[in-house]
C-alpha cells in the first residue's frame, strides 16, 4: 500500500455523528452507542505548492518532491476514490484512507506556484 508523502500541509479532523439518536416525546431522547468505529473526514490544507514542468506536456514529478503538485496529481490519478493508501497521521499514527473527494488544481499562478487548497481524506476503518 501506497504512503501519503506530502508533508508540508495541516490538517482538521471532523468526526461523523454515530450511534442512534431518537427523540421519543415527552424530552426523552434515545441513544445507544455505534457498533463501529468512526470514519473519520481529515481535511488537509496546503498553503501552497508549485507546478513543475520538464517542458510543456510532460510534468516533472521527481524535483521538489513535497512540494510538487505535478507529483501529487499522479498520485491521486492513481489512487482516485476507489484505491486505499496510507496517510501518516500526528495525532493518530498510521491510517488507511482514501480521497473523499476528487482533486481540484487551484488556479496556477506565474512561476507555476499552486495558491492555498484543501484535500479530504476519509478513513477507511
Amino acid at each position: 500500500m501506497e504512503t501519503f508523502d506530502f508533508n508540508y500541509h495541516s490538517f482538521s479532523t471532523k468526526y461523523p455523528e454515530t450511534g442512534t439518536r431518537m427523540k421519543l416525546g415527552k424530552s426523552y431522547t434515545y441513544t445507544a452507542s455505534s457498533t463501529a468505529p468512526p470514519q473519520r473526514t481529515i481535511t488537509l490544507h496546503f498553503d501552497k505548492m508549485q507546478v513543475l514542468m520538464i517542458s510543456p506536456g510532460v510534468p516533472d514529478v521527481t524535483s521538489k518532491p513535497e512540494m510538487n503538485f505535478m507529483r501529487l496529481d499522479a498520485f491521486y490519478r492513481r489512487h482516485e476514490l476507489h484505491a486505499s493508501f496510507l496517510y501518516k497521521h500526528e495525532l493518530y499514527g498510521d491510517l488507511v484512507v482514501k480521497f473523499a473527494k476528487p482533486l481540484e488544481m487551484p488556479r496556477v499562478a506565474r512561476g507555476g506556484w499552486v495558491p492555498a487548497f484543501t484535500l479530504e481524506l476519509e478513513e477507511q476503518p
